[in-house]
């Protein structure tokens, strides 16, 4: 199955097929009523100091693919780009956005680059690390603003050959492990 234009094969058996059929036709059915497009909206409107707020958008360069964004303890906000494989530095001081390429990533022209930067997450030493899905092989990438230095760690074939790591998300323990959620393999992934 190709649900939600994931290209991982989701293996259903009958009955929980019928439970999502039966779901989506009763919540989402032609007999349904539409949905209150402000139902996601504040009953009560925000006042005082925390009203003063401001939201800017920035256009980032065409193709840039931005997955995730995560924000290190000086402000800068990191954003993994996943076409052709990118970190992006924002610096809300300066409203300036820089580009590191990833070592061993090119674009290509097919719709799809050959990087695929994904998961993204500031460590407590400042590294940002970050999910690349296909070049050379999937693999996390740590990057070391201090030193401008990148280390990779290939990411464990899945067990099943036709599943590749799919990292979605990074975190990191007080031990010092890093732990990644491999979509693609159905597996949990730990670095030591």
């Amino acid at each position: 199955a190709n649900v939600f234009g994931n290209t991982h094969p989701v293996h259903l058996t009958d009955t929980e097929r019928q439970v999502i059929l039966d779901y989506l036709a009763k919540y989402f059915g032609p007999d349904t009523p539409p949905l209150d497009p402000e139902r996601d909206l504040a009953r009560t409107w925000i006042t005082g100091p925390a009203a003063k707020s401001m939201v800017v958008e920035f256009d980032l360069p065409p193709r840039a693919g931005p997955h995730d964004v995560a924000v290190d303890a000086q402000g800068f906000a990191w954003v993994s780009e996943s076409r052709p494989g990118f970190l992006g530095r924002f610096d809300p001081r300066t409203l300036e956005y820089t580009r590191v390429p990833i070592p061993g990533t090119k674009e290509n022209k097919l719709p799809r680059s050959v990087s695929a930067a994904h998961a993204l997450e500031v460590d407590p030493q400042g590294r940002l690390w970050v999910s690349d899905h296909r070049t050379p092989g999937p693999r996390a990438v740590m990057y070391d603003p201090k030193t401008q230095q990148f280390t990779s760690y290939p990411f464990p074939e899945a067990a099943r050959a036709e599943d590749s790591a799919d990292v979605n998300t990074i975190r990191h323990h007080p031990d010092g492990t890093v732990w990644f959620t491999d979509l693609g393999g159905d597996q949990i992934l730990r670095l030591n």
